[in-house]
């Protein structure tokens, strides 16, 4: 019942504000000709200072302003409930039945204001003692009343301005006699005067017990009241109330909403300093109990009503696809608006999705998003709604969105003479667009089909909007060499872009037959030389097993291609064929990896670099130089980095010292006076590496350094008596090592107490170049003359003697499973840094 009179309470006073909305006070005043600076009175929401700034302009007028803020309504009854006196009630019926001035003095200045800091104080069980101060202006008080009745538990939440029991005092102190035992009072008290009455400021509730004598009670405000629910949902409800009736001008007053469902035991306290509150995070359908209380520094008023509030049910979100304007022709660079639209209960957050991006969220239920400079891959578009009941629903639409031609052209296309190659450009348009090549822009000079040319268009397979077009040139010859255009146009636009022809020049950078001349290949065997190596033309040859080592040198290029050779199973005895350096046994490698290590030379080949060129030093200080070397002349365009290597000749190559460098030059630091060193440098990328460059010797002075290359006149005529001398010595001592060794195995008659047949030249290990370190105080010059180590001849287009081209790292004596060459791969200290790692 509480709840229907609050809903009916609710539904009348918006019919009064509709009614109030509807009377339009300052258009009653225009029709009145008030004068038009006085207009700003003729308002409910007047400001005070419009009326103190022109009260005495617009005194003579007053009764047209009251006339028509009455507008012939006859409002008694309210002020009669709000404490107006008798004598004042005429002006609430817009009625002035004195002079301005009386009526003024009556019904303003001459009442009394309310009295404050009311408190009271149980004397004994049947009397009380009240104090209060005087209103601020106390000059026409005559004496004050005070109210004062017997409430239950019913009664005590009614708020009258007239109680039962009154008595007249003319202080400010009063005792209250005659009251029964252990029953509860409310007690006010008001101003008095000849013109009327204050309104309360405060109310005192006490109760008649023993236990409370000595302890004062505080008058506090009037509740709040006429609770009603304002609007709701699944989820939260909105309450509102009227501030207390009876309270101090002056007093600062905030609220204490306490609410619960009515399956729970403790009420909620929430706080607020308005009439107003949205209850959040509520159950859907359920029941609640609220009320509201008043709190000033004086204390906490009684409770308002109780107001009981039901939540809504709640309902899962449904969507509805999206709708999109323009409906039929959405263009690329224009805008469309999108519209969502989603039902449930509480109401829905909405998300907009285009192809799959968060575009807008709102929680609403009805969207409208306006997108602008639409682009083609807008083409999806999905509204997504979710009020956290039931399962989310999206709804999804795709759309078309026509837009001229994009075109992405193959660039440049290398081939050599003779060959076949195929032009190709990929075309994104809608509608589809007409294709077309052309062999110059200018002119429009168009590609025909037939001949050598064989032109086809076609869809891309499971990709919308998207074609490919290719333009396939037979024979190539150096007509066919140049630029040629894709075109692609529809209603919407057109887009032509270049592809290019161009001739790869293999020749300069790899002359074989040259290359075989210079390593003094035997005529027989010449067949393999032409334009690349032919292996197959001279593998079944024996007599050309002999010059397999100087064929693969030609073949490699100046590349090391072990990486490759390593990823397809080429075992490590044969690796060094895959650099170009010769090896040891050969014939296994011919019969069973040759065809390997080709292919890996063809795919290399445009894909590797050579090595540097043209290595050369610069003085900067004492102590410091610039290694300047030129890029390859085979595949400059693939270096991504170089690795320079250097060290003192005194020093082994454990203790070389490499950086890695993008440029064409490296500043080397922390050199000493008077040493001499070497470095090398090699090329590489992400596929491989070049082979050393040649060994670049220099010596540091004071002041200047000299390379190796200004040393050649007397010290080279030294280095080879002092060689020739070493090599006399050096045979010498082995006829005299195999004297000893034969005479005392027939005297012992015994094998070689390690277990070895030196007769048996299987057993011999394998020369591991890299481990070979040139003695301290000795050149690899003069300890390995004629570019020999041991006996094993060293490319000196790998680096020279004691370089080669950095240590395998790989056991000599066996075969290695294939996954350690790995290794060569990743950059390890021997197959070349593919990933360029320090």
């Amino acid at each position: 019942m509480e709840c229907n009179r609050n809903t009916f309470q609710l539904e009348e006073e918006k019919i009064e504000e509709a009614k109030a909305a509807a009377y339009n006070v300052t258009a009653c005043c225009v029709d009145a000709q008030l004068n038009s600076v006085c207009l700003p009175l003729c308002s409910y929401d007047a400001k005070m200072s419009d009326i103190k700034l022109l009260a005495g302009v617009c005194g003579s007028e007053f009764h047209k302003i009251l006339r028509c803020g009455a507008g012939g309504r006859n409002h008694g009854a309210c002020c009669n409930r709000r404490g107006v006196p008798p004598s004042c009630l005429s002006l609430c019926s817009g009625v002035i039945l004195d002079s301005l001035l009386v009526t003024a003095t009556t019904c303003s200045g001459n009442l009394p204001g309310p009295i404050s800091a009311l408190h009271g104080v149980v004397v004994d069980e049947h009397s009380l003692l009240l104090e209060w101060n005087p209103p601020e202006n106390s000059t026409n008080v005559t004496d004050y009343v005070i109210h004062y009745q017997k409430v239950d538990n019913t009664s005590m939440h009614e708020t009258l301005t007239k109680l039962d029991n009154q008595i007249n005092t003319t202080s400010t102190t009063a005792t209250i006699t005659g009251l029964e035992e252990n029953q509860m009072y409310h007690i006010f008290v008001v101003a008095r005067n000849e013109y009327g009455t204050s309104l309360p400021s405060s109310i005192i509730v006490i109760s008649l017990v023993k236990t409370d004598q000595s302890k004062w009670v505080n008058g506090v405000t009037s509740p709040p009241h006429s609770l009603a629910v304002a609007s709701h949902s699944a989820t939260w409800v909105t309450i509102t109330w009227q501030p207390p009736e009876f309270s101090h001008p002056s007093e600062i007053i905030s609220y204490r909403l306490f609410h619960k469902s009515t399956a729970e035991d403790k009420f909620h306290v929430k706080n607020s300093t308005v009439t107003s509150y949205m209850i959040n995070s509520l159950n859907p359908n359920t029941q609640y109990i609220v009320y509201v209380q008043a709190v000033t520094d004086k204390g906490v008023s009684m409770p308002s009503e109780t107001l009981i509030a039901w939540t809504d049910p709640a309902y899962p979100a449904f969507v509805e696809p999206p709708t999109v304007h323009p409906i039929n022709l959405v263009i690329e660079g224009s805008s469309m608006t999108i519209l969502c639209i989603a039902m449930g209960t509480p109401m829905p957050t909405i998300s907009l999705y285009i192809s799959g991006r968060l575009v807008r969220q709102e929680t609403t239920r009805h969207m409208v998003t306006v997108i602008h400079n639409v682009t083609k891959d807008m083409d999806q578009i999905s509204c997504y709604a979710d009020n956290g009941y039931g399962t989310p629903m999206q709804a999804s639409r795709k759309i078309t969105i026509s837009h001229g031609p994009h075109i992405q052209a193959s660039g440049i296309t290398m081939t050599t003479l003779g060959d076949s190659v195929t032009l190709e450009c990929k075309v994104e348009a809608q509608p589809e667009p007409k294709m077309i090549f052309w062999r110059n822009h200018e002119d429009r000079t168009p590609v025909i089909q037939g001949g050598k040319y064989d032109i086809t268009t076609r869809p891309m397979k499971d990709e919308e909007d998207k074609y490919v077009m290719q333009l396939t040139i037979k024979q190539i010859t150096d007509m066919d060499v140049g630029e040629y255009y894709c075109h692609a146009e529809n209603a919407f636009g057109s887009a032509t872009q270049p592809v290019s022809v161009r001739i790869r020049n293999l020749a300069a950078v790899n002359n074989v037959t040259q290359c075989c001349i210079e390593q003094n290949v035997s005529s027989s065997c010449m067949d393999a030389c032409f334009f690349h190596v032919d292996m197959d033309a001279v593998i079944d040859r024996p007599e050309c097993i002999q010059d397999f080592d100087k064929l693969m040198k030609c073949a490699a290029d100046g590349s090391d291609h072990r990486s490759c050779c390593a990823h397809v199973n080429v075992p490590r005895r044969c690796l060094d064929w895959c650099r170009g350096e010769p090896i040891l046994n050969s014939r296994v490698c011919v019969l069973s990896y040759t065809k390997q290590i080709m292919s890996c030379f063809h795919e290399g080949r445009e894909k590797l670099p050579g090595p540097p060129q043209n290595v050369r030093v610069e003085f900067i200080d004492s102590q410091s130089v610039y290694i300047i070397w030129d890029p390859p002349v085979k595949n400059p365009h693939t270096v991504e980095q170089y690795r320079v290597f250097w060290r003192s000749i005194d020093a082994s190559i454990s203790h070389r010292q490499k950086v890695d460098t993008a440029d064409t030059r490296l500043r080397i630091t922390d050199l000493k006076a008077g040493t001499t060193y070497e470095a090398v440098v090699k090329a590489g990328n992400s596929k491989g590496t070049s082979l050393l460059s040649e060994t670049l010797k220099f010596t540091m002075g004071d002041k200047y350094i000299t390379s190796a290359a200004s040393q050649d006149g007397q010290d080279g005529h030294v280095g080879v008596v002092v060689a020739v001398i070493l090599a006399l010595v050096v045979v010498a001592a082995i006829f005299a090592a195999a004297v000893w060794f034969v005479r005392t195995k027939k005297m012992l008659g015994v094998k070689n107490s390690n277990g070895i047949a030196f007769e048996n030249p299987s057993y011999l290990r394998e020369v591991n170049m890299d481990h070979i370190q040139v003695p301290q105080g000795q050149t690899d010059s003069s300890a390995v003359p004629n570019g020999t180590a041991n006996g094993v001849a060293v490319s000196s287009a790998s680096g020279g003697q004691g370089w080669k081209n950095e240590a395998l790292h790989v056991p000599a004596q066996q075969e290695v499973n294939p996954t350690l060459y790995e290794e060569l791969k990743l950059g390890q200290d021997g197959a070349g840094f593919k990933r360029l790692k320090p």
